[in-house]
């Protein structure tokens, strides 16, 4: 790709003007400028690399230049720059297929996702429109089934399978303010999430993210048993949340439930939430098909079988909206918009 020649553009004394001087001392591998209007008073923000960009590069989203408003928005377009560039060239990824993780954040309000991942969430909700209400109120079950653990069930070791990209209440935080000792184990296989979480989740010593698929659930207690982040002969609480439908059918998500809970000893938890099967939403799970992990649907009896052994906590096997709700007289989602995720926890006898 060209470079953009900036050598005859006028532009604003950058001596006159603290802002862009930060960013420049913050983006050193850009060049970074104020435009003039017809006054030939500052308007716009503008940039450019000082290194000329790949076609490859550019095919997954880095531009050689970008220009805004305002500082506040280009600051925003650099950062976002800056992670594809440490990611593409610097990790060395291919980040031009829908990530499901980046979707998901993206679907929970948050900033760590790419155009190609709001593409792909946007035609979901095309199909579900109450796709973000689901993945709030998903969130917002983990929290509650976190805090029950800790609380309640008397819980202090944590294993988050397919944990996705840190956002805010994550695992620890929120079994910490109960219990400060409380460990927590992130997993997952996206290089992605891992890097966030381990800049952002993994602060202390009794927190740790590791890369295990949940498809290989024997290597996941290995390394969680060699590393010695958890003591797997106490209880344990296994989180399992918005993960299984994206195990096929040939991948044996109860396979890898039971391989999970038989390795922990009796009085460990598992805590599932999974999409439900619905005729409204089979058209949204068929957009992930280009994502990077489709999406299976399962029946509530089917996402109830993956308790199979263990004694269900009250009330069972329900909408996650329903699982012991914060402010039982005040219900968040109307019938139809509750019946779309279920979930549950069950304890090991």
């Amino acid at each position: 790709m060209a470079f953009r020649d900036t050598s005859d553009l006028h532009y604003w004394d950058a001596d006159d003007d603290e802002t862009l001087r930060r960013l420049r001392a913050r983006f050193p591998r850009w060049r970074m400028w104020r435009g003039t209007n017809e006054h030939m008073q500052p308007a716009g923000w503008h940039a450019s690399r000082l290194q000329a960009i790949s076609d490859d590069a550019a095919e997954q989203g880095l531009q050689q230049t970008v220009d805004a408003a305002t500082a506040a928005g280009l600051t925003e377009l650099l950062d976002e720059q800056e992670w594809l560039y440490r990611l593409t060239v610097g990790q060395r990824l291919d980040i031009r297929v829908p990530n499901i993780a980046r979707m998901y954040d993206y679907f929970l309000g948050g900033k760590d996702n790419f155009h190609i991942d709001r593409i792909c969430a946007e035609r979901v909700r095309e199909h579900a429109p109450e796709v973000f209400v689901m993945a709030q109120e998903n969130r917002a079950f983990l929290g509650r089934a976190v805090r029950y653990l800790a609380a309640e069930a008397g819980i202090d070791q944590f294993l988050d399978v397919g944990a996705g990209l840190p956002t805010q209440e994550n695992v620890h935080q929120v079994a910490q303010k109960i219990n400060p000792a409380a460990r927590t184990v992130y997993v997952d296989h996206d290089p992605v999430v891992l890097t966030h979480a381990r800049a952002l989740l993994a602060t202390d010593d009794h927190t740790w993210a590791i890369r295990q698929d949940v498809r290989a659930p024997e290597k996941i207690l290995t390394a969680v048993d060699a590393l010695g982040l958890l003591d797997l002969s106490r209880p344990v609480g296994v989180l399992l949340v918005a993960v299984l439908h994206f195990v096929t059918d040939a991948e044996d998500p109860y396979g890898i439930v039971a391989t999970v809970m038989e390795a922990l000893p009796a009085g460990s938890y598992l805590v599932v939430s999974h999409v439900e099967e619905r005729p409204g939403l089979r058209e949204a799970a068929a957009q992930y098909r280009d994502a990077n992990a489709p999406v299976t649907l399962r029946t509530a009896e089917e996402i109830g079988r993956m308790f199979d052994g263990l004694a269900l906590v009250d009330p069972g096997v329900v909408q996650v909206s329903d699982w012991r709700p914060d402010d039982p007289f005040c219900p968040v989602l109307d019938e139809d918009r509750r019946k779309w995720v279920c979930g549950g926890v069950g304890r090991k006898p």
